[in-house]
């Protein structure tokens, strides 16, 4: 590849980092994610009191569930890695630096990306184009959370499976310590496992090699603190409750931009197929197929197709080498790039969403001035921001780890609550409890309902309502 498209793609990286580190974090499950990664470090005064802890490579991991008083199923911590990497970030630089950490995962993914695509010989505009265009795809759904390292080490096991389909490279000797360390960042390993098996799986007969790689790879993900027990946790992640609540596991959203990008992308490799479909291998249309499956399956996989589709569809097409002479032609996108550098750079800086808005921040301090007896209730999506502001004096209701929660517990007590069972015996369920104070949505009919069965109003501000009996 010429040297000034080498300089172009890290501009244009450059780019997407400065624009990226712009996103706020508003992410409700940073924050038990931070409180994860200071209570492994053991770094905030007097955590942990009272909880049964093992240590895993100098790190303290609980025995059982410290933060939720409700919580009966185990809580195996498979995200260590990428938490005590934001609990640094955030310890040294605020919000600024899970921005910044959150860009420069990402600008990774597209070093990465870019380098497999442009292995692959395409010419330099499609290699950025579907460059940045897959980077978007990964940003709009992972944010500041483990699931981007996900995206990465996807975007990892892609590259070691294409090149050495195309060239025999030793990059598929690679395998087991992508998965070794995938497994001690993110749960969706498995499906990495899923594309090299099915690629192993059709090579098995040419190279027997592979199968004892593939071997080694599933052996890899068993070294972290949950040991064999971490493919468990795929089954509790397939739960019933999960997957009819959670957002990100519902279908794709037509008005979403991602959405958007994914039907752009799966127009453009039917017309792609069309050209060169004959020349896919039995391989590579199972993993052209299963990628798009996932993506429409749960918009939380809308990713996968930008990292396993479209490498493996654009390896086909018929591109001329990219002559010395039109390294020219580069120079006036040169230019662009950098000016869109020096833009991205004068709006660096943009301040934080107000917490109020995004998190119950008034409540918590309310609470933390203000204690009070007995546990609390709140929603789901507050409890993790409780969790990093009241823990460890105060355990939450629930929060974002809907795992360690019981089926029983998310269909009734926590629906009684949210009035999608119809708030049928919830005073018995409050009692049951112990919860004495409810942190609520202002505009809730929660809060109505309860306010006529004699719950007093003690903290109210635009978003957050704190209730007491």
């Amino acid at each position: 590849m010429p040297h000034g498209v080498r300089i172009l793609a890290a501009c244009v990286i450059l780019c997407l980092f400065l624009t990226i580190a712009l996103i706020p974090v508003d992410d409700p499950d940073i924050w038990w994610h931070l409180k994860t990664g200071e209570f492994l470090l053991g770094a905030g005064a007097g955590l942990s009191p009272d909880v049964p802890v093992r240590t895993w490579l100098g790190l303290r991991f609980p025995v059982s569930d410290p933060f939720s008083y409700t919580a009966t199923e185990p809580w195996r911590i498979y995200a260590w890695l990428p938490e005590i990497f934001f609990y640094g970030f955030w310890r040294q630089w605020g919000f600024a630096g899970l921005q910044i950490f959150f860009a420069l995962i990402s600008a990774i993914f597209a070093w990465r990306f870019w380098s497999l695509m442009s292995a692959l010989n395409p010419r330099p505009a499609l290699c950025i184009a579907t460059t940045v265009l897959a980077t978007f795809a990964v940003t709009n759904f992972a944010g500041p959370r483990p699931q981007l390292f996900s995206c990465l080490f996807l975007c990892e096991t892609m590259s070691a499976i294409i090149l050495h389909a195309r060239s025999q490279s030793r990059s598929i000797l690679a395998l087991p310590a992508i998965f070794l360390l995938w497994s001690n960042c993110h749960i969706l390993f498995p499906i990495g496992l899923f594309f090299a098996g099915v690629y192993v799986a059709c090579r098995l007969p040419a190279d027997r090699r592979l199968g004892a790689i593939l071997i080694a790879s599933v052996a890899a993900c068993a070294i972290n603190p949950c040991g064999p027990d971490i493919f468990s946790e795929l089954r509790v992640q397939m739960g019933d409750w999960l997957w009819a609540h959670i957002s990100e596991l519902a279908p794709p959203n037509p008005r979403l931009p991602a959405t958007i990008a994914l039907f752009f992308l799966l127009g453009l490799s039917m017309v792609w197929l069309s050209l060169w479909g004959r020349e896919l291998v039995l391989w590579e249309w199972a993993l052209v197929i299963g990628s798009f499956y996932l993506a429409f399956y749960a918009r939380k996989f809308i990713p996968i197709p930008f990292i396993v589709a479209l490498p493996g569809l654009y390896s086909h097409g018929k591109f001329e080498k990219f002559s010395r002479a039109e390294e020219f032609r580069v120079h006036p996108l040169l230019t662009v790039a950098v000016a869109a550098v020096l833009v991205a750079a004068l709006l660096a800086g943009r301040p934080q969403r107000n917490l109020q808005y995004t998190q119950p921040a008034g409540a918590a301090e309310f609470l933390l001035a203000h204690p009070r007896a007995g546990n609390i209730a709140n929603t789901y999506d507050d409890g993790g921001y409780l969790i990093w502001k009241l823990w460890p004096g105060t355990k939450v209701f629930v929060d974002g780890r809907a795992q360690i929660f019981s089926a029983d517990f998310l269909t009734n007590d926590y629906a009684t609550l949210t009035l999608e069972n119809g708030g049928r015996n919830m005073d018995q369920m409050l009692d049951r409890h112990g919860i004495r104070t409810i942190i609520w949505p202002a505009a809730h009919p929660t809060v109505t309902l309860l306010e006529k069965s004699g719950w007093t109003e003690i903290y109210s501000d635009t978003y957050r309502v704190v209730l007491a009996r």
